[in-house]
């Protein structure tokens, strides 16, 4: 059986994100000493845009095999955007 990773519930854990690096951050949630000022960033597929790991959407797709663990949005975004309406 195949073991499942848990992950939070953000683009980070996302089919349409892929992961660049790190970027600075004013609203970081990391205290890691290594990371201190920056966020894991990427490339959202469905917004053709630019976004933090830890940020939340509303066409968000799990990856299989990942338990997802909600967690709170973060309360700015890295690009600015408009969601799609369902």
């Amino acid at each position: 059986m195949p073991q499942e990773y848990g992950m939070p519930k953000c683009c980070i854990s996302c089919e349409s994100y892929d992961h660049k690096g790190y970027t600075r951050d004013e609203w970081q949630l990391m205290n890691d000493r290594q990371c201190s000022g920056r966020s894991q960033y990427g490339s959202c597929e469905k917004h053709h845009s630019e976004v933090f790991a830890t940020e939340i959407c509303n066409i968000y797709e799990q990856i299989p095999g990942v338990t997802v663990v909600t967690v709170i949005n973060r309360p700015v975004s890295k690009e600015v955007r408009q969601e799609r309406l369902f």
